[in-house]
Parts: structure tokens; sequence; C-alpha cells
């Protein structure tokens, strides 16, 4: 991972942060997931800076930049959690300014709007970053389990990813940069500046999955990223849960999967349930190597310690 900035496997002592650069969190509303965390030795303190008048939102724009840019940059936060996702990070986009990233390089987990924040990081910094639960989801037990066997350094290269229920959509074997997140926000990305760019010698594997979505919606999210020339380069896909997707007649295709397929051909493409917004979630991490292997049956394998050169 020359180049790269990658984050300290967590362990007992070590501070996480908790923000809200999406929609307003309640600090006090998951009390399982700060017991859950308090247990394994882990010191969680809410950063937000707060401001009056910015309903739905903690503080303006700006402000909400600089509370996770300081938590980023101060060396004493070791990870950087968030209270809810929702609406909102993108807001804080044009503010975050890439500095010298800091020695201890922060563990940054979230999912759904924080696509917008692993975009920026892996954009900015070539950042090692983790699609997982947000608070409230670390309030499930399977959930913080396997949260904990990620940012704890059980799984390391050579190990396979937690898939759960898994099908094959299209059979094939590749290895690519694991990125992506939700569809809907990268797709709200296309023509901006954070957008991921992919250099010459990267090939990536993408992981997609979105919520309360129709499947019009869907297929012109990815026809977005194929035109803004976002697909080039991906070597195969992964489809985490497309959760509360009611049929419709005008449905372009008959199903999720046939629809990725033509859009996405000649790749190997994989079904995994814990990638999304469902109960139990995995963590994964993101802008680190794997192999994906669509045969008989799936896996996605770590080809790079997502901790590798940190204790």
């Amino acid at each position: 991972m020359t180049g790269r900035n990658i984050p300290r496997r967590l362990s007992p002592g070590m501070s996480v942060a908790v923000l809200s650069p999406c929609l307003m969190g309640d600090p006090n509303g998951h009390p399982k997931a700060l017991e859950n965390l308090r247990a394994v030795g882990l010191d969680v303190t809410f950063q937000d800076i707060r401001e009056d008048g910015y309903a739905p939102f903690v503080a303006s724009d700006k402000t909400r930049a600089q509370s996770f840019q300081h938590a980023l940059e101060s060396g004493n936060v070791d990870a950087i959690l968030f209270a809810r996702g929702g609406y909102g990070a993108a807001r804080i986009l044009p503010w975050l300014e890439k500095n010298a990233p800091p020695p201890n390089f922060p563990l940054v987990l979230g999912l759904s709007d924080i696509t917008n924040i692993h975009s920026w990081l892996f954009n900015a910094y070539r950042a090692v970053s983790f699609h997982g639960p947000h608070l409230r989801g670390l309030s499930d037990t399977r959930t913080f389990e396997l949260f904990w066997e990620m940012v704890s350094g059980k799984i390391g290269s050579g190990s396979d990813l937690p898939i759960g229920e898994s099908s094959v959509v299209q059979r094939g074997e590749s290895e690519g940069i694991l990125l992506g997140g939700n569809l809907e926000t990268l797709a709200h990305l296309c023509g901006s500046a954070w957008l991921p760019k992919r250099r010459p010698e990267e090939d990536w594997i993408l992981l997609l999955e979105d919520i309360d979505e129709p499947m019009y919606a869907i297929d012109r999210a990815i026809r977005s990223l194929m035109h803004a020339g976002y697909l080039s380069g991906i070597r195969g896909v992964i489809l985490g849960p497309f959760m509360g997707r009611s049929p419709r007649p005008d449905d372009p295709k008959g199903s999720l999967e046939e629809l990725v397929r033509e859009a996405i051909p000649d790749v190997p493409i994989v079904t995994s349930s814990l990638s999304g917004h469902g109960t139990p979630m995995a963590t994964w991490p993101l802008g680190v190597r794997v192999r994906l292997s669509a045969g008989h049956s799936s896996a996605i394998t770590l080809l790079e310690d997502p901790f590798k050169g940190n204790s």
C-alpha cells in the first residue's frame, strides 16, 4: 500500500469520535451501541460543534466540515464513527481541505450518505476507510461482532470477507481495489470533483447497495456512473441489499441482477446480504485489493491487510 494512508487496528484504550456530518443524531439515542463500544475498551466521545438554527443539521455546512477535519487531523482520534446518515454529507465536501495527513490516520467507518466521505478520502488520500454501520447499527449483537472482528485486525490478508447469503449473478474471477457504497450517493457525485478518479494502474471491484429506490432510479444511477466514466476499469461487482424496492409495471428489467448484468457485462457479479442497510451488517475495508470469486459459490478474499504497516 505504498503512498496510501491506512489506519491502525483498534484496541482497548483507543479513542473514538462520533460525528454528525449528515442529519442530526441523538448522542444518547443508542445506549446499547455505546455500551458495546465501551465494553471492548474504547473511549467514545461526541465531538460535534453544535450551532443553533441549522436543523435538521447540528451546525452549518462549514462547521460540520471543520468538526470532521479536526477529528481526522488532530492525531488524538483513532476512529471516527457517525451518529447517523440520511442526507447532508455532500454539503460539507466543498469545505473539506486536503492537508498533510496525520501520522495517526483515523479509522473512518460508515455507509449510505457517508459514501460521500469515503469518496473524498479515497480521492484526497487514497485512504483505507470502512463501509460499515452507523452508531445505531452497532446496537445489534451480530453487527457489532462483525465490526469488532474487522477493526481489531482479526481479518487480514488472505481472509474471506463475511458476505452472508450470496448468489452468483455472473461467473468469473477478478482482482481489484474494493470501492463503492451507496449507489444513489455515488451517482449524485457525477460531474463533481469528488467522484472517485481511477488511476491508469488501478482496477476496481465495485460494491453497490441502496434502499427505497425503484428499479428505474437504480438503472438511471448506474447509467449516470457509466456516462461519467466511473465504470471504466471495473473488474467485478458486489450487489449488497437493495431494500424497500417495490415492483412497478414500468420496471426496465425483471430483476436487479438482470439489470446490472446488462449494464456491466463481462465481469464477475455476486450478491451479499451483509453489505448494506440490513441487519446484521458486516464491516468491509474500502481502498484495499481483493479477489472476487464467482463460481459454484461466492467469495471476496482480502489480498492486502487493511492495517498493513500499522500496529
